[in-house]
């Protein structure tokens, strides 16, 4: 690793085998400040940045359920992408303030494809995925390794959730770590970065656990978008 990022992917893969935390930036709301910023979207999303702030504003479940904007888009995301009901949505969001959310922004059983999937929406309209948030989202979401002392310190919904996900992975379930943005995506980040990736994977598989790391970019976001078909009103 040659980037300028390659000190902080080596602590990175330093704190998942300690099974430490990286230090907690200060943020307003669950640990990233990114999602509460107004910012320059590339022009390739900023057509679905829009849609998705006119699907969210022109339908009250939003505004009624969720108190911030990042939770407003994983709801959004969840409903429209993952294509989950309003009330299995807002049962599966663990979104919170001051890191008790750890970076799970949703966690989502899926019994019909018998896997997890963990949900970071605070880059939804960011400019770019930033390298060293992302790197210490991914510290956090490695602790998911060891469920017992991740529940420990986090808020009392995604403790419970925990708890299903601990069954599930009982059951051989994979997880599947989603960052959905409307920037770019996976191939934007150094290199370095996009080859940490598989190392994670490997880290989580070396605990029995399959998992996959995916940055939801704008063109994959439309994709699953268009696959989902239009919206139930």
């Amino acid at each position: 690793m040659s980037s300028p990022y390659a000190q902080l992917a080596e602590l990175l893969i330093i704190v998942c085998k300690s099974q430490r935390n990286l230090p907690a930036a200060e943020s307003q709301s669950g640990g990233c400040a990114l999602g509460n910023e107004e910012q320059v979207v590339p022009a390739r999303g900023a057509a679905l940045l829009t849609q998705i702030r006119d699907e969210i504003a022109t339908d009250p479940y939003y505004a009624a359920n969720f108190s911030d904007d990042i939770g407003r888009f994983v709801a959004w995301y969840l409903c429209r992408v993952l294509l989950l009901d309003q009330t299995q949505a807002k049962d599966d969001i663990t979104h919170g303030n001051r890191h008790d959310d750890m970076y799970f922004d949703a966690v989502v059983v899926d019994d019909d494809r018998r896997r997890v999937v963990i949900v970071q929406g605070c880059f939804w309209r960011s400019k770019r995925v930033e390298t060293t948030i992302l790197l210490e989202v991914l510290s956090h979401w490695m602790r998911l390794r060891n469920l017992p002392a991740l529940q420990k310190d986090c808020n009392e919904k995604l403790k419970n959730r925990l708890e299903t996900v601990r069954k599930a992975l009982e059951k051989g379930y994979r997880v599947d770590f989603e960052v959905p943005t409307t920037s770019g995506d996976l191939t934007d980040l150094p290199d370095d970065i996009r080859e940490l990736f598989p190392i994670l994977s490997k880290h989580f598989e070396d605990s029995g656990i399959s998992a996959t790391f995916t940055i939801v970019g704008a063109q994959v976001l439309e994709i699953r978008l268009q696959e989902s078909g239009p919206r139930d009103r």
